[in-house]
């Protein structure tokens, strides 16, 4: 996404992640104050170790050339040297002297709870990195590894996909995909869940054919072509390890598209008061279509997934009433939106025959009333 003076806030509508699309699902509110208002938070201490050991298994599994090692090398052969880096990497973290997904010159403030916190993710970082390192060390050695592969391809309807792969393995037989998780994903996710969906796409997209405009990750080195999936994995570094999910087929991919579509949908139509498509809103019903009216985002019951958000201020006084709707907040944060969209006053009567065609329209309290043939309904941006 392009930042600085040329963004342009409508992108947040068309940029979708897994992580973005995530958010959604879980709680509506949380993915607008994270991904579309971009509130500012602490980052709470388990998100800390869990980027710091990411970070670690990258440098691991990657192939590092130098002039010493023009054919590349592995570094930490010994878990002696292992474990130290890891110690001194994840303490320069906690003193603020680098972020704990990079070595990048930037701080980042940690919500920690006590001072002695750090030193208690610390040791379960190491017995974590002790784990991985005997559980990789000779499997580095038996294939081509890609770590953290960065992608981004523009799908369907002005919609653009982008990610990161923890790490890929090219074989003759073709690439698998591995995801590091901290614990065990359920069954649902094995056999459906979505980022495995987007991350096989990807392949299919952009990163199973060369990409001229691209920079290689090494100088004078291009990234080689990711041959198509055959196999999909998840290591869990504090579960049972291994799990394997099977190959994604179109039926997931069309419920891929099928959900982004509706989250675009739903967030245009109540930040931007655009008319929603209801053949594409009445599958999902993980928002509320009073919503779509209103201008504003309702948060759902208090469950786990406020365990760790860092919104709950915020969403406490959403409830309470002590914060604009979700529109007029979105419309404040970017004053460029208004100058983009040319106001319509029969917005909320087109929204409303829309949504009175849904089968569940009783939901909104509303007469039925049949849309106009001649009102043209696009969610193109």
């Amino acid at each position: 996404m392009v930042r600085g003076n040329r963004f342009n806030p409508l992108q947040l509508f068309s940029f979708w992640s897994y992580s973005k699309a995530a958010h959604a699902l879980g709680c509506t509110l949380h993915c607008f104050f994270a991904d579309f208002l971009r509130i500012p938070k602490p980052l709470h201490p388990e998100s800390a170790l869990g980027q710091a050991c990411h970070h670690d298994f990258s440098q691991f599994m990657t192939l590092h050339y130098t002039k010493k090692s023009p054919r590349g090398k592995y570094y930490y052969e010994s878990l002696d040297a292992h474990r130290n880096r890891f110690i001194g990497f994840f303490t320069g973290a906690v003193k603020g002297e680098h972020p704990f997904d990079s070595y990048r010159h930037r701080t980042v403030q940690v919500a920690w709870c006590s001072p002695q916190e750090s030193q208690k993710l610390l040791e379960r970082g190491i017995y974590t990195v002790e784990r991985f390192h005997w559980e990789f060390v000779e499997l580095r050695r038996q294939g081509v590894w890609l770590t953290e592969v960065p992608f981004r391809f523009s799908w369907f309807d002005g919609l653009t996909l982008r990610g990161k792969i923890d790490l890929i393995c090219l074989e003759p037989s073709g690439s698998t995909l591995i995801d590091f998780k901290p614990h065990q994903p359920s069954d649902k996710i094995l056999r459906h869940g979505h980022q495995m969906t987007v991350y096989q796409l990807a392949v299919q997209q952009c990163l199973g054919h060369r990409n001229p405009k691209a920079k290689p990750p090494v100088k004078g080195r291009r990234r080689p072509i990711v041959p198509p999936v055959t196999r999909l994995r998840y290591y869990s570094y504090r579960g049972n390890g291994w799990s394997e999910a099977p190959v994604r087929g179109t039926d997931d991919i069309r419920e891929l598209r099928q959900l982004l579509r509706a989250l675009s949908g739903f967030y245009q139509t109540v930040l931007l008061a655009k008319v929603p498509v209801h053949r594409h809103l009445e599958r999902y019903r993980f928002f509320k279509h009073d919503d779509l009216l209103t201008g504003d985002i309702t948060p759902p019951p208090a469950g786990e997934q406020c365990t760790f958000c860092p919104y709950v201020d915020e969403c406490d006084r959403t409830v309470a009433g002590q914060r604009p709707t979700a529109r007029a907040d979105f419309m404040d944060r970017y004053p460029k939106i208004r100058e983009l969209l040319a106001g319509d006053p029969r917005a909320e009567d087109k929204i409303r025959m829309v949504l009175s065609d849904l089968p569940y329209a009783e939901f909104l309290g509303q007469t039925r009333i049949d849309p106009k043939p001649s009102i043209q309904i696009d969610l193109s941006l």
